[in-house]
């Protein structure tokens, strides 16, 4: 770690609570320096959380290159910027309407990458970001305020400035409380002001724009989960609004006339501008012989499915999800190419093909560190990895199942279809037997063969389905743990398969593991950007005709990837990915 003694502070930009923000140079590099002192800081307890965010990558978000006490106080330093502005004083140079739009959209994106790798960030306000050169906003407070007032010793002391008070503890708590400060940062943004708050509800300026205020108002005034989901529409409709704005500046008749009177005259002569506007479409469609007009692909790649589909389906494109491509270099998810290739004039009501990245074509191998087995086999599926086999070593010093190290090592990359081995420890007095083959069997009848050879499942059955026109019966083409491994009786593990089947899938009651019991079931079912939640009073209500009517339906209606996830009493007890 470079010695922050040689950090050459240049200026003081600005002062908040404890904090101090520098602009400086290291190593020839410029930097920003936070920097606190403040005896209730608990040093030891950040350290380790601040370690394992060093030059960790999240889009619109200045990265934490080094960290150290140094001469009574703490020095956080992150990728610095030659030409900025803070967001507050770009707020008040009166920045063009354009302009705001995509600050809003760069300010949401940073909060939709810090929440997408499992992060949150509590604090976020005007000077938690600035503004580069680009005119684009990038959040300069993560981790250093998180990891700060986490550590603090004298709770009762800890001030914020935000309307909702003090973060909750939960996670799912501190993200709705995120996108709820987020949200009155955008209005700020948009209108210069705050909402008022009156009777417990804010009430929201007549000014925003129709097509996002309602995703704004149900944020601040909800307190459902439901409220995460509002962020890629609003990014969505943020960026469809800044190329309407784009459009107009570039003078076309049409876009003036739709864009102009749905903005600016509206509210006074609705039906005046409704009728100009149906003048100036058929004045075109006779002037190019009432054919219809040709529209270009916009460029939707890297971008979420909600985000992509929304600027595709706005310019009147069809959109067809033709499946996942691996070589890619986005995320799992993003759009990772079109056909016909962006830029492409196509005429409305015409077929755009969509591929879904599968992830990166090489994958890091993440730390298991903090992890137990079963949490970190989840977390290699996460990142697209699907753990190869169980290399078991016997200890009288390590608990069952502890991770001891993996092959290739934590870091590495790893192509798809590369095999990674996982080193367990299992104590010496743990009798251990060889995990059987599957082969030739689906996953019912495996689930048979284990109970048979005295294995007994306390985890759950997940899966990954390819559904194909020419199978008949399901084939498993992958289990985890592998044939041979040897292994305890007593499987506190998820059991890991991919299988081939027909396309006419159903349920199969005997892939549920043992230990599920009459009652309680939850059913997760989400395709796209859409969650639904079925409860079933009894286990044996997934028999139902009706169930396994709506599970095909899903299938049949909707582009892959569909996953099903069947709970009891919060415990997963089955899950499946359909590709």
């Amino acid at each position: 770690m470079q010695n922050l003694a040689e950090v050459k502070i240049i200026k003081e930009l600005f002062r908040e609570h404890q904090f101090r923000f520098y602009k400086g140079l290291l190593a020839g590099k410029r930097v920003f320096v936070w920097a606190v002192r403040s005896p209730d800081f608990s040093w030891r307890s950040a350290e380790k959380s601040f370690r394992e965010l060093l030059d960790k990558s999240i889009p619109n978000i200045l990265t934490l290159r080094h960290f150290a006490s140094y001469r009574g106080e703490y020095r956080f330093v992150i990728d610095g910027i030659s030409e900025f502005k803070t967001l507050k004083s770009w707020i008040n140079s009166k920045p063009s309407y354009s302009e705001k739009l995509k600050i809003c959209s760069s300010v949401l994106r940073s909060l939709m990458g810090l929440h997408s790798q499992g992060f949150t960030h509590c604090w976020i306000n005007e000077d938690s970001f600035i503004v580069d050169s680009e005119g684009n906003a990038r959040m300069i407070d993560f981790p250093i305020k998180n990891m700060y007032y986490s550590s603090v010793l004298k709770k009762d002391q800890i001030k914020n400035d935000s309307l909702f008070g003090l973060p909750p503890g939960d996670k799912i708590g501190q993200k709705i409380f995120d996108t709820k400060n987020i949200a009155l940062l955008i209005i700020r943004i948009l209108t210069g002001s705050v909402p008022p708050l009156i009777g417990g509800k804010f009430l929201l300026p007549r000014s925003l724009n129709r097509d996002f205020s309602g995703s704004l108002k149900r944020i601040l005034n909800e307190n459902s989960e439901d409220v995460l989901q509002s962020i890629p529409v609003l990014i969505g409709r943020i960026e469809m609004m800044n190329e309407e704005e784009d459009s107009l500046k570039k003078g076309s008749l049409f876009n003036y006339f739709s864009i102009f009177s749905r903005k600016y005259l509206e509210p006074f002569s609705r039906i005046l501008l409704t009728i100009a506007s149906i003048w100036a479409s058929f004045e075109i469609l006779y002037l190019l012989g009432f054919s219809q007009i040709d529209s270009r692909i916009p460029n939707v790649i890297g971008q979420t499915e909600s985000i992509g589909f929304s600027k595709l389906k706005s310019k009147g494109f069809d959109v067809n999800v033709v499946g996942f491509e691996d070589k890619s270099n986005f995320d799992k998810g993003l759009i990772a190419r079109t056909d016909p290739t962006v830029g492409s004039s196509l005429k409305k009501g015409q077929l755009v093909n969509v591929w879904i990245s599968s992830g990166y074509f090489e994958n890091i191998i993440p730390d298991f560190i903090d992890f137990n087995f079963n949490d970190y086999v989840s977390e290699l599926i996460k990142s697209n990895i699907w753990p190869s086999r169980i290399k078991s070593i016997q200890s009288s010093q390590n608990l069952d199942w502890e991770i001891a190290s993996l092959d290739p090592a934590p870091g590495s990359k790893l192509k798809q279809g590369d095999d990674i081995v996982l080193n367990i420890y299992f104590l010496e007095d743990t009798s251990l037997f060889k995990f059987p083959d599957f082969k030739n069997l689906n996953i019912s009848n495996s689930l048979q063969l284990l109970k048979g050879e005295n294995f007994e499942i306390n985890g759950a059955v997940r899966t990954k389905r390819y559904l194909e026109d020419d199978i008949n019966q399901q084939k498993i083409i992958y289990q985890f743990p592998e044939h041979q491994n040897m292994l305890p009786t007593l499987l506190d593990n998820d059991l890991l398969f991919i299988v081939k089947e027909s396309k006419n899938w159903s349920f199969d009651m005997g892939e549920l593991p043992p230990w599920v019991n009459d009652g309680g079931i939850e059913i997760v079912v989400k395709y796209g950007s859409e969650m639904e939640i079925w409860n079933e009073v009894i286990t044996r209500g997934l028999k139902k005709v009706s169930f396994q009517a709506r599970m095909n339906n899903i299938l049949s209606d909707n582009k892959k990837p569909v996953s099903i996830i069947i709970s009891q009493d919060g415990k997963l007890a089955w899950s499946s990915q359909f590709e």
